[in-house]
Parts: C-alpha cells; structure tokens; sequence
C-alpha cells in the first residue's frame, strides 16, 4: 500500500532523527564511498516531491539498482527466471514496483522494477532461516532505501526489522517503511537519544521497525535478533 504524500505524519520524525544523528555521527563513519550526500541531496530530501518520488528524484541514486539498468531483455528474463523459482503467490505477495516512482518496465502486463527484483530474490533466500518463534527479530545492516526490510515485514507480520544505516540513508528508509506500513511503530533516532532506552528482546519487541545509525549495533543486546543479514554493503 502506499499511504501518499499527505496521509502521514512521519516528517518530522525523519528530520529530527537526521539532525541529531548528524551531529553525534562518530568519526570514520563516512568511507570514500559513501561521502556523496551534498546540500543538493538535502535540498531535494526537504522538497516533498523530490521525497516522494525519491527513487526517481535522484535521492536513492547509490541505493538502487534501477537507477543503472534499463536493458529491457534483461531485466524480463530475470523477470521469468525469478517467477519460475520462487512461484506467483510469493512473489505478488511481496512484490513493490511503485513507491518512489522508479523507472519500471511491463512483462506479460506486469509492472516490473528491476531492483524489486533483487528483493524478492533475496528474501526468497533468507525466509527459511527466520525462526518460526512467535516474534522474530531481524537486523539488516546496509538496508537501502529498505525494500528488502518491509518486504521481510510482509512475510513475517509480528517480526521486528531493524535497519541500521547511514543517518542519511535511516531517513529515505523511514520515509519509505511509512509508506507501505502507515500505521507502523517505529523507533527512529531521535526517540532512541531522549529515551535511551535498552536495546534489548523485550523493548526491541515494541516496534515493527527499529531505524537507527549504524554505530548503535554496538547497543543491541547479546542474544536480542533471531537473524542478521547484509547482502551487499560488506565488500
């Protein structure tokens, strides 16, 4: 579902996670790699139709894959290989080619987003290795704009998702998490700084998604996540 641009009330939270993450950002937390977030980055991030449509506005230009592919034939049978392995139910129960707007192509009058396609393969992998306890946590450390995350969501109602990331990047995510799960309760950022509270199973158990800088893995409590997963961040 896409909840619009309108129909929540999650920006402020996003703008004072950001703000505060910003200033208590630890040195050597921004590689090379990863130094790309100029003023016009944040310029487009406050616009609101830059942030809605962030996966065509430029604003998940380093997250996602749609934004270098765009050969056709590819990107169909990719399409027909993904279908046949994972079957139709999975891959329409999770499937997400709209929100942000990227760039999508039609197979068989199916919408298609080449970097959906990635998710729903990586999810597909990853399902049999949650546990089938009653509330599942999963952490997912280099979570993108977070698609991989709310489709974990879909699969797995109860479980907590935790994304750490780049301040930046929590932003994007939580913007992102609000548009498929309206409703969801989230701890971000700058909940965490006035609260402090623990990170641990019991009060990680609260929320649907936890987004926080990368740096607070250090906060998670031993034994308090079922699964942690990185696919691609971790060269």
């Amino acid at each position: 579902m896409d909840a619009g641009i309108n129909c929540y009330d999650s920006t402020d939270d996003i703008f004072d996670s950001l703000a505060k993450a910003k200033v208590d950002a630890m040195s050597g937390q921004y590689s090379n790699h990863w130094d790309v977030f100029d003023e016009s980055f944040f310029t487009k991030l406050r616009n609101s139709n830059d942030l809605h449509d962030f996966r065509r506005s430029g604003l998940s230009k380093w997250l996602d894959d749609s934004n270098v592919e765009s050969d056709e034939k590819k990107i169909a049978s990719y399409f027909h290989t993904l279908v046949k392995t994972v079957g139709s139910e999975f891959y329409n129960k999770v499937a997400e080619p709209k929100i942000g707007k990227p760039s999508v192509f039609n197979v068989n009058d199916v919408v298609v987003d080449f970097n959906d396609l990635f998710l729903i393969n990586f999810a597909f992998q990853i399902m049999p290795y949650v546990p089938c306890n009653a509330h599942p946590i999963i952490v997912e450390i280099g979570a993108g704009y977070g698609g991989l995350g709310v489709k974990l969501k879909k699969l797995f109602p109860l479980a907590t998702i935790i994304l750490l990331d780049l301040p930046e990047v929590n932003a994007i995510q939580h913007h992102y998490v609000k548009r498929n799960f309206n409703e969801a309760k989230i701890l971000h950022f700058a909940n965490w700084k006035k609260t402090h509270e623990k990170l641990d199973r019991v009060n990680i158990s609260l929320y649907d998604f936890v987004i926080l800088p990368g740096w607070l893995i250090e906060k998670l409590f031993d034994y308090s996540v079922d699964v942690v997963i990185n696919t691609r961040s971790m060269m």
